[in-house]
């Protein structure tokens, strides 16, 4: 369709990313069309990261306009005014979509008001509101706040990678709370397979694409299976001076060369991540929670794993105060908990530390002698 809109002149605009669209490559799906689209809602304004996709695509493909489905909401009850959705729009503008498409201005066909509406969804943004004739300043104010966001280009910190395997997005990968994940004051791209295998050098230990972007770090999610050739490239940018965070990978997502693949994926995981032999170092069930771990660490980097168990009683608490009808707890005991009870402390109560000492052996002879 692209190909064939371009042929003719024309530029082809897709909403090929977003919370809806799951079986699908999400950054290079986007990439694919002339203007990248998503979407973000308002009431409940909660955003969970998924138009990331859409917005990455438009930064690593270079994409001067990324636009979004824009102000959606499960209740069109004529409720909002201009300066309620400035909030809105502003905070997607600092996430990197800069061409708003309001959902929606619904057809009025006769005269009756407050007329009508796309039930139940989307905001009411037409001639019959009742600042209809006043919002010009607003409209100018998107205008010239949207022309101004496509100049440049966008400067971000550190580069997320989702997936080669199974379709996911960013936001999945990284534990549904991707704008979360990154610290404040930094910003994130997400990256694809392509990009990573065919468009990423190294430059001055800083991971470059063809567009000028340059990023410090390359992120890994939890529990990535990685093609020999994937991890074979990988080990090629930390090589070149890139700097690499995340988990070691065990094995390949393909059946393709198995299980020659999947030797191949630990043998390169070892020179990229050290040895790591995923001994167990034990199990501590008491106070004072210590133990020794010198004869499980090598030089240069180690990856330390600790998993906590926690009993059920926070979780059914939890399950008491929530204001929905999903829970995740059911027994066909009863117990006396109810919503106001105390929580139990749980989970990995921090610091952590790691203790350095030097073992100092002392044989009876040297203590009689001293004596």
């Amino acid at each position: 369709m692209a190909r064939l809109c371009r042929q003719n002149g024309l530029k082809l605009e897709a909403e090929a990313s977003g919370a809806q669209q799951a079986m699908k490559d999400p950054i290079y799906y986007p990439s694919q069309v002339d203007i990248p689209m998503t979407e973000f809602w308002v009431r409940p304004f909660k955003p969970n990261g998924s138009f990331m996709d859409a917005v990455s695509s438009g930064h690593v493909y270079d994409k001067a306009m990324i636009s979004a489905e824009s102000f959606t909401s499960p209740a069109g009850d004529w409720r909002e005014t201009p300066a309620g959705l400035k909030a809105y729009g502003d905070k997607a503008f600092c996430w990197g979509i800069n061409g708003l498409k309001f959902h929606s201005y619904t057809h009025q066909a006769d005269e009756t008001y407050p007329g009508w509406q796309m039930n139940p969804w989307g905001i009411a943004l037409n001639r019959k509101m009742p600042w209809w004739e006043h919002v010009a300043g607003y409209f100018k104010y998107l205008q010239r706040a949207q022309h101004m966001l496509r100049q440049g280009k966008f400067a971000a910190d550190v580069l997320l990678f989702y997936s080669e395997g199974a379709p996911t997005d960013l936001n999945y990968a990284y534990g549904n709370d991707v704008l979360s994940y990154v610290p404040k004051g930094y910003k994130f791209d997400g990256c694809d397979r392509n990009t990573l295998l065919h468009r990423l050098v190294v430059k001055d230990k800083k991971l470059c694409l063809p567009n000028g972007a340059a990023y410090r770090l390359l992120v890994l999610p939890e529990s990535l299976p990685c093609t020999p050739v994937l991890l074979a490239k990988i080990k090629d940018l930390v090589d070149a001076g890139a700097t690499l965070y995340g988990p070691k990978s065990i094995h390949s997502p393909s059946l393709t060369d198995y299980p020659a693949g999947d030797k191949e994926v630990k043998k390169l995981a070892e020179e990229i991540w050290g040895k790591d032999d995923g001994r167990e170092i034990g199990r501590l069930w008491k106070p004072p929670y210590i133990i020794e771990i010198s004869g499980f660490i090598n030089p240069g980097r180690n990856t330390l794993r600790v998993e906590v168990a926690n009993t059920w009683v926070n979780r059914i608490i939890g399950d008491l105060n929530r204001k929905t009808a999903k829970t995740y707890t059911w027994s066909n005991s009863t117990h006396h908990y109810n919503k106001g009870s105390p929580l139990s402390r749980s989970g990995l109560i921090g610091p952590v530390f790691l203790r350095f000492s030097e073992i100092i052996t002392i044989s009876h002879e040297s203590i009689r002698r001293k004596k």
